[in-house]
Formats: structure tokens, sequence, C-alpha cells
């Protein structure tokens, strides 16, 4: 069975090579693509991910108070909620594991790097 991966990012482009490169990995499958906090937040329920791949920096409301919210709901409870940001600071980190992610990957990430976080959520 394919892990499913959702992504929240707002930069269409790296929204969209992720999306293509998970649509090209054996064993994942992309399952929904948010380019806003609100969007994601409106959709995401109603199709549970394995995998939440979540841009810190957005624009609206940031990663973190969305990590916060999806943590809050049962059914989210063993979905993987996987940072993927340009803040690679301790401090962000920090404040990322209190939001509840379970990784925090900087970008530009490499794609072994992607895939091998990605494959964890199998052991979930």
């Amino acid at each position: 069975m394919a892990i499913r991966i959702s992504i929240i990012e707002d930069d269409d482009w790296i929204r969209e090579n992720l999306a293509t490169q998970i649509g090209g990995t054996s064993g994942f499958q992309c399952v929904g693509k948010f380019s806003s906090a609100e969007e994601s937040l409106d959709q995401i329920g109603h199709n549970v991910p394995d995998v939440i791949l979540l841009d810190i920096g957005l624009p609206e409301m940031d990663g973190y108070s969305v990590a916060r919210h999806l943590r809050s709901l049962p059914s989210m409870a063993s979905t993987r909620i996987v940072a993927l940001t340009g803040y690679g600071a301790e401090e962000a980190r920090r404040m990322g594991r209190e939001a509840g992610f379970d990784l925090h990957l900087v970008k530009p990430v490499d794609a072994d790097e992607l895939e091998i976080a990605l494959g964890a959520a199998r052991s979930r």
C-alpha cells in the first residue's frame, strides 16, 4: 500500500516539483497539494494522509499554527508532520517540536533525504 502524502507549500514551483517527485517514487502517492493554510485546513480532514509536508513560512497562518491545529484533531494522531522549510536555526526546530512536527527538513531537501523521511512513515 502506498504512503499517502499531502503537501502544504505556498511556492507553486516547490509544491509542484515535490508532487512530481513523490508521484514518481514507488510506494508514495501525493493525495493533496495546498497553497495556503486555510485551503489545507478546509480539505485535509476529508482525506487524511499518512504524511504531511508542511512549509513553516506560509503567508496567512504559519506552519507552526497549522501543525498545532492538525495535532488537535483526533484523525491526525498517526499522521507524520514534516517541516519542509527554509528555517534551519535551532530555535525554529525547537518551535517545530513544540508545535507537533515529527521531523524538520531544511530546503533545498536532497531527494534521498526526502525519500528516507517519507519512508519512515512506513514504520508507524
